[in-house]
């Protein structure tokens, strides 16, 4: 099972929160504080994750009064697959299947070739989900949510969601 690290939840939730706040024209740059509060996240982390999708050319930052971040890639070609590595180095299901890794096993073990197998299905997979389309369910939900409904008898759909 492939489990997110904390800072790479933190990634999602940022870019969620600068895809809404960028979606109008001339809409402001968001800061680390903001993004922070919003999602009640601790500042510090916030901003060194917000360093970090900089440095990866994810979104860009302006200095000053009206300063923060915006973005400055197109999520909607960014992989999963690919985001994940870039946040949290390469990823393997098992060590063996890493480029920097070897097995103390190696010459009896017949599961690598298999495993190796199995490491890029789940990558290729995760590649054909984008950035961009995670954050965009994220978004929808968030209205699902916001919306209340008492009693329906029929199935509404709200996008791709179904309530």
């Amino acid at each position: 099972m492939i489990k997110l690290q904390r800072t790479t939840e933190y990634a999602i939730l940022a870019l969620k929160h600068i895809l809404k706040s960028g979606q109008l024209p001339g809409a402001p740059s968001v800061s680390a504080r903001e993004i922070a509060e919003a999602y009640q996240l601790p500042f510090e982390i916030t901003a060194k994750t917000l360093q970090r999708l900089r440095d990866q050319k994810i979104i860009r930052s302006t200095q000053g009064v009206k300063g923060g971040y915006r973005l400055d890639s197109d999520l909607g070609t960014l992989g999963l697959g690919h985001f994940l590595t870039l946040m949290e180095g390469e990823q393997a299901i098992v060590g063996c299947v890493s480029n920097d890794s070897s097995c103390e096993y190696g010459t009896i073990c017949s599961l690598k070739p298999v495993m190796g197998v199995l490491h890029e299905r789940i990558m290729s997979f995760l590649n054909t989900v984008t950035v961009e389309s995670l954050i965009q369910d994220a978004i929808s939900w968030d209205v699902r949510e916001k919306i209340q409904i008492t009693s329906v008898s029929t199935p509404i759909n709200i996008g791709e969601n179904v309530l």
